[in-house]
């Protein structure tokens, strides 16, 4: 199986990001990242995180203009439905309402939906550079070393491998129906009639791949328990306990300000 086909967002570089900082790292930053996009108030905190750190460690990892495409693609069409349903859809309060092509826009609900859209783009954002410099098994690994239950690690993995393998039977399944003579271009009935011949072996496929990886587990010794060996060393850098331990701080700082400002 080709390696685009199962990291489907992995690229690999030569950078910093990639070589030097551990997965466990990478993923505490990201998480913090996270929860300071959403724990911060105002509008302009999510803008600020985005351009002032996760576009720089982006750049950083060599994977800017990959993100950006993979932004482009991906939400573009969330981003345009949210500002279409609070600035054009939902009513504006008195005072609040202003006029563009002679259609009234609400502009207390655009600033909230550039609020929403800045906050669900740093959290892509931050996940998908995570995954573009972090190969999943390599993530995994990193997990389970750090104290993470080896079957929540295996159900990461799992949930980012799954829809690049289903994609990849699903063209290998749509070929060979192809061969056999099944119609999938044309109206949107021929379409229709071509779905069950498609789905169906998918399904099988799904299940008897699910009963193979769980024969393999088994052969491994999934479920044994005591300490496990790593296949795969990678030496934390001396800051990196620093680094996670001011992430931590910043986010409990965070979170401690937001609940001081709710219960004024």
């Amino acid at each position: 199986m080709a390696e685009s086909s199962v990291q489907p967002l992995y690229r690999a570089r030569r950078s910093l990001l990639h070589d030097r900082i551990t997965p466990f790292t990478k993923l505490v930053a990201a998480a913090s990242l996270i929860a300071l996009a959403f724990l911060l108030p105002g509008p302009a905190a999510p803008s600020c995180i985005f351009l002032c750190l996760v576009v720089p460690m982006a750049a950083l990892a060599k994977v800017l203009n990959d993100l950006c495409l993979f932004l482009l693609k991906g939400m573009s069409p969330f981003l345009l439905f949210l500002f279409g349903i609070y600035g054009f859809m939902m009513p504006a309060p008195p005072g609040c309402e202003s006029l563009f092509l002679s259609v009234p826009v609400n502009g207390d609900g655009l600033l909230a939906a550039w609020v929403i859209g800045t906050r669900v783009l740093v959290m892509v954002s931050a996940l998908a550079i995570l995954l573009m410099t972090t190969p999943p098994s390599r993530l995994m690994e990193d997990l389970a070393h750090n104290g993470v239950h080896p079957y929540l690690c295996y159900m990461i993995l799992a949930a980012v491998t799954l829809i690049p393998r289903m994609k990849q039977r699903a063209a290998s399944i749509l070929d060979a129906q192809r061969s056999r003579g099944l119609e999938t271009q044309g109206s949107l009935r021929v379409r229709i009639r071509a779905l069950f011949p498609l789905l169906i072996p998918l399904l099988y496929a799904t299940l008897a791949d699910a009963e193979m990886r769980a024969a393999a587990l088994d052969v491994r010794a999934f479920n044994t328990t005591g300490v496990r060996s790593r296949f795969i060393l990678q030496q934390e850098g001396r800051a990196e306990p620093l680094v996670r331990r001011i992430c931590g701080v910043m986010v409990a700082v965070a979170a401690g300000g937001r609940l001081w400002l709710s219960l004024r």
